[in-house]
């Protein structure tokens, strides 16, 4: 599976990635030179903005984003890739990119409003930072943009 790591121009970008379930990582503040270390070191692809980072690092793959709007972006992304955008979605955290893990309803009875403990049937928690995700009304617009990306 493709990995990517984004610039500081692509952070929305990378948090839909993650969303799609790719191993996507992103800085708030990383020099280029690093950037480019560290997608060589492990094997991403930059996603950027930037015009010139592409020539500046020319052993680092680039793709280069020409769109500001980050579900335009990953609608690139996704077609340029040809990216799964099915199959894992929902398997990774947004926030810190580490994988979720199914967790038994009854364990997160206290961690949740009430109204979302009694309609949703799906609770998974990160397990790098530790958030609770379920498939509430947040989770169900989000299936809607993404179903957007076969138009």
């Amino acid at each position: 599976m493709l990995r990517f790591i984004a610039d500081d121009h692509a952070a929305k970008l990378a948090r839909w990635l993650r969303l799609l379930g790719y191993d996507t990582l992103h800085f708030a503040a990383i020099e280029d030179a690093e950037l480019a270390e560290v997608a060589v070191r492990d094997g991403r692809i930059v996603l950027t903005r930037d015009t010139t980072l592409g020539r500046r690092f020319p052993g680092v793959e680039v793709f280069r984003l020409d769109d500001e709007d980050p579900f335009c972006q990953l609608a690139a992304v996704v077609k340029r890739f040809g990216l799964d955008w099915e199959g894992y979605t929902f398997t990774r955290c947004m926030i810190c990119n580490a994988c979720l893990e199914e967790v038994e309803k009854e364990t997160c009875r206290d961690e949740v409003p009430p109204v979302a403990f009694e309609r949703c049937g799906r609770f998974a928690r990160c397990t790098g930072c530790g958030k609770l995700y379920w498939d509430g009304t947040h989770y169900l617009r989000m299936k809607e943009r993404l179903s957007r990306l076969r138009e």
